[in-house]
């Protein structure tokens, strides 16, 4: 999504809290695709963690610049219900 600067400690976070040196050290983001025979239904959620902190943390990099294969499975059979492949992950 592009937003980088609240992970690196240059954002301006002043607005929902009155600590200072706040950063963002963790970000969950859970989507479910729940398919039966009369339809399918998409939910999300979203939660952030904040740290205070004088140094911004370090933070891992996820490169998805190769194909790959995606897989939606049922957790309970395991059956596959979605397979799907990216050729070009750079491409929109």
């Amino acid at each position: 999504m592009g937003i980088t600067d609240i992970f690196e400690g240059t954002a301006d976070l002043s607005g929902i809290s009155e600590e200072g040196n706040l950063v963002v050290s963790k970000v969950i983001h859970k989507a479910t695709l729940d398919m039966d025979e009369a339809g399918a239904t998409a939910a999300a959620a979203t939660g952030i963690e904040f740290v205070r902190t004088f140094l911004p943390p370090t933070t891992p990099v996820l490169k998805f610049d190769k194909p790959f294969m995606v897989f939606l499975r049922n957790r309970e059979t395991r059956s596959v219900l979605f397979m799907g492949k990216i050729v070009n992950p750079a491409e929109k």
